[in-house]
């Protein structure tokens, strides 16, 4: 056992970008080797918080990661907090989503997120009702 790591020898890919050994071997490791997303993509959309920051010009932005279901720009959601934070605060909120894109060296907006995906979403409070 790669005690760095704790990964066994065998399983590690001998690789080296500076010569090209191993490269081609990478993709298709992660391919076999990672699952596939296992939730339903036709169900409610049902998504997880990753990483938020705030942005002086959209407000906060949160990275989220689709556990089920789509998420579309328009559409309206509603949060959870975290069982231990619910005891101290109001655990629901009610949101309009603004903006559903993708972290490049450009944001790309896309406008929708499914299930497996981690997208950047931004959204505003939804008053009444």
């Amino acid at each position: 056992m790669c005690i760095a790591f704790g990964l066994e020898p065998d399983d590690c890919i001998a690789t080296s970008a500076k010569s090209g050994l191993g490269v081609h071997n990478i993709l298709p490791t992660i391919a076999r080797r990672v699952p596939p997303p296992r939730g339903q993509p036709a169900g409610q959309c049902r998504a997880r918080v990753v990483d938020s920051w705030f942005d002086e010009h959209r407000g906060v932005v949160c990275l989220i990661q689709a556990v089920g279901g789509t998420l579309t720009e328009g559409q309206r959601i509603t949060t959870f907090a975290s069982v231990r934070e619910s005891k101290d605060i109001d655990s629901r909120s009610d949101f309009s989503v603004q903006e559903i894109g993708i972290l490049t060296p450009t944001p790309l907006r896309t406008s929708s997120l499914r299930t497996g995906q981690v997208q950047c979403v931004t959204w505003r409070g939804v008053c009444g009702e």
